[in-house]
């Protein structure tokens, strides 16, 4: 499923796991491993522009490129998305999602 997504076009190599995992801090194993829940979860919790954003800084985007891209109009603008991504994906809404997710999948396996 995320072959066409936003994520697949800036990202060829490197998963979402391997991205948020060092960015909350988590024990080994505790989220999905499944690429395509976590960037559900991403998705759903941050605006479009956050997310696409986030995606490109990621991915080593020069951030005078992002700008132009996504047309944020100055710098500050920029900078405050930027923010406001970065907290949302290390807030506790983020992390219990993923928890919850990743719990769910456990007992999945389990049965």
């Amino acid at each position: 499923m995320l072959e066409n997504s936003v994520w697949k076009r800036y990202h060829e190599d490197k998963t979402i796991n391997e991205t948020l995992f060092p960015l909350l801090n988590f024990e080994e194993g505790y989220i999905s491993n499944d690429e395509t829940v976590l960037y559900n979860i991403v998705k759903r919790l941050l605006t479009k522009k956050e997310l696409r954003a986030f995606i490109m800084l990621e991915a080593g985007i020069n951030e005078d490129e992002i700008m132009k891209e996504l047309s944020f109009d100055t710098k500050e603008d920029f900078e405050k998305n930027k923010k406001k991504a970065y907290g949302k994906i290390r807030g506790n809404k983020m992390a219990q999602e993923l928890k919850n997710t990743h719990v769910s999948v456990r007992k999945e396996v389990e049965e």
